[in-house]
């Protein structure tokens, strides 16, 4: 196990100096388009949660639907109600 050290050590350190290197890059990628990221997080961002939470709507809205189709088929089709038994 401690013959393994080196080779581990020098793992770690290529880890490291990578990991180094992607921050680095990230770093650079985000300062080079610092307005375009705040004209993003100012007009593109609210108009995305404004469609996420529209779609959330319309998924809950079809799901009503589909109850309501699966509950009394003929009425939803055919605009009938169903039969009434009487006595």
């Amino acid at each position: 196990m401690a013959e393994d050290l080196p080779t581990i050590t020098a793992e770690v350190t290529d880890t490291l100096g990578s990991a180094t290197t992607l921050m680095d890059n990230l770093n650079a990628i985000v300062t080079d388009n610092s307005d375009e990221i705040e004209v993003f997080m100012q007009a593109g961002l609210p108009q995305l949660v404004r469609f996420v939470k529209e779609a959330n709507l319309l998924v809950a809205n079809l799901q009503r639907l589909t109850a309501k189709i699966e509950r009394d088929p003929a009425r939803f089709l055919l605009g009938i109600q169903s039969p009434e038994f009487r006595r």
